[in-house]
């Protein structure tokens, strides 16, 4: 709970996996910290730091006075992705996130049109299970999986995946972070819910 950090909180050690590190980003994301990740986990793309290397970690941090002074030390910065839900022109969500925004039909699995704008002008229809919006650092989560490129997690873009997309064309679009991206959801390919059996 961000509310229960103290004040003059620099540091946060995370154990566990890149899923751990993501959580605690999220949840103290309007303070200005710096996280340090203890890979416990299967991944280790951001949590970097090895169990057998945790004494040699927390020897260099703690040893510095300033963390602006760590020479030990790499701080990378990220950027992140603000989501908003419209629905009947009401917003009814916003998040912040470090990794990705997917967008999909829930539990309906049914291939779907997807409408991109891009600061207003349209960027096209994609036929598909869902898109997704990336940062650099979630280039190696869903987009990774999904067939997307591998940004270097300090640049600055977003990339859009099509997930499945019904078509041979179809590839990610890496996009500016200054683009302001709208995604509409429109029909989707078996509206009446006709399956075939076959046998």
């Amino acid at each position: 709970n961000p509310d229960k950090m103290p004040e003059n909180l620099e540091c946060v050690i995370t154990i566990g996996g890149d899923g751990t590190l993501l959580q605690a980003a999220q949840d103290l994301m309007s303070k200005d910290i710096v996280f340090l990740g203890i890979n416990k986990g299967t991944l280790g793309f951001l949590a970097e730091v090895s169990v057998e290397d945790i004494e040699d970690a927390f020897d260099m941090h703690f040893d510095c006075e300033d963390i602006d002074t760590m020479d030990d030390f790499k701080i990378e910065s990220r950027m992140m992705l603000k989501g908003t839900i419209i629905r009947n022109d009401k917003e009814i969500y916003s998040a912040s996130v470090l990794n990705d925004i997917v967008i999909h039909r829930g539990a309906d699995i049914r291939i779907s049109d997807f409408y991109v704008h891009v600061n207003n002008q349209l960027l096209g229809k994609f036929q598909a299970d869902g898109i997704i919006l990336s940062t650099p650092t979630g280039s190696t989560a869903y987009n990774l999986s999904a067939g997307g490129p591998i940004a270097r997690p300090n640049s600055n873009l977003i990339i859009l995946t099509p997930i499945c997309a019904h078509s041979i064309g179809q590839r990610s679009i890496v996009l500016s972070d200054e683009d302001k991206i709208e995604v509409t959801i429109g029909t989707c390919k078996n509206p009446k819910g006709e399956f075939r059996r076959i046998s």
